[in-house]
């Protein structure tokens, strides 16, 4: 099962809002109090149609060439709230910060907030690291334990120059700026 999330980041695109599904490559987010290895993602889907989202949430069945038939169930929605993308420079390095702080289920309602958060490590709020892993560096056939080695090149972003730009000869950027998550196969969170 994967976790997928939904950013909505809204953009001037004709007045319309552009929408895009994350999915995450574990049953659960990391622990923001531990430092551990990379989680990896990618942005799934990029929109401004509610419907493209809602139909990449639906339950799909699905077939490999290694599995068989494989069964993928509905998501659910395990919380909604707010979130920014900050730049943070350290001294070091700059870097980039996922923040968001959830508005339902409250966190002052312990009632509400339950088993599914646990589970799947949701934090009222949290704070994760975020880059982006260059699409046109080669992955590496060995990709070290806990090493995203990327997506399969047709599936890998297509940034425009002056976003690829952004890289240089480094594997990852940070997501600075944001727009980086605005185009499909992007990721490594």
């Amino acid at each position: 099962m994967l976790l997928l999330l939904l950013m909505l980041q809204e953009v001037n695109i004709e007045e319309q809002p552009l929408l895009g599904l994350i999915v995450m490559g574990k049953k659960s987010l990391p622990d923001p109090a531990k430092r551990s290895r990379p989680y990896w993602g990618f942005v799934e889907l990029v929109t401004t149609n509610i419907q493209d989202i809602k139909d990449g949430l639906r339950e799909e069945e699905y077939t490999t060439a290694t599995r068989g038939t494989r069964h993928r169930s509905a998501a659910r929605a395990l919380g909604e709230g707010v979130y920014r993308i900050l730049k943070h420079d350290s001294g070091r390095r700059v870097h980039t910060h996922l923040i968001y702080k959830l508005e339902l289920p409250s966190p002052t309602r312990d009632d509400e907030a339950g088993e599914p958060q646990e589970a799947m490590k949701v934090e009222p709020e949290a704070s994760y690291l975020i880059q982006i892993k260059n699409p046109e560096q080669p992955h590496s056939g060995g990709g070290g334990e806990g090493r995203f080695r990327g997506l399969r090149s047709k599936r890998r972003a297509a940034f425009p120059a002056h976003l690829q730009g952004r890289f240089g000869s480094n594997w990852y950027a940070p997501a600075d700026p944001p727009d980086l998550l605005n185009y499909e196969g992007g990721g490594s969170f």
